[in-house]
């Protein structure tokens, strides 16, 4: 990033950051004490080359912003804070998992909140249909395998005479052929459905 650019970038992140901040800390001083914290720290990272996500920075700045004013009022309260030795490290944490929305521009709107919670909720359960039409189409053997042994956390060894296999490898490896052909007919449902 050029001086030009990152003095742009600068604005726009002050734009972005500081009404937000204001809110939370309910002072404009506070709030702009943070976010020059934040921008400081992730100068020195920038420069280091250890932020590995760069996709929404402005974001990626407002919640470290926003964790340097909880651990410092924290501190003023006498609490126990956790000490990171980045401020990215834990949002970088957060971003490697696929279903959290903490590096999202939105994810600091409430309204905007509600609407990817309720298109969670619609993806979830076309995740759940499509499992449950999967498992359908599975012969009541292999779903009988599936469920005992990863719902139910059942032993292959115990399930094995139970089922009817002739050995414990048998099970293995029929256990090893249901689950896959399980996943198979899964990702073909979602796909089409999403045709």
């Amino acid at each position: 990033m050029d001086k030009e650019s990152f003095k742009q970038f600068l604005k726009e992140a002050y734009n972005y950051c500081i009404p937000r901040l204001v809110h939370l800390t309910q002072s404009k001083a506070d709030a702009e004490d943070a976010f020059m914290e934040a921008i400081y720290q992730f100068w020195k990272d920038l420069q280091e080359n250890r932020i590995k996500h760069k996709g929404n920075l402005k974001a990626l700045i407002l919640v470290s912003a926003r964790n340097k004013w909880l651990n410092k009022n924290r501190k003023e309260k006498g609490g126990k804070t956790k000490v990171f030795s980045s401020p990215y490290e834990v949002i970088e944490t957060h971003l490697d998992n696929e279903s959290s929305n903490i590096g999202d521009e939105e994810s600091f709107d409430p309204l905007i909140k509600a609407e990817n919670q309720a298109e969670l909720n619609l993806q979830d359960a076309k995740r759940k249909k499509a499992m449950n039409e999967a498992m359908q189409q599975l012969s009541k053997k292999c779903q009988s395998l599936l469920v005992q042994s990863i719902i139910h956390k059942k032993k292959l060894k115990d399930l094995q005479q139970s089922l009817g296999f002739v050995s414990l490898n048998a099970i293995k490896m029929a256990k090893s052929r249901c689950r896959k052909t399980f996943i198979q007919k899964f990702e073909f449902i979602i796909n089409s459905s999403e045709n």
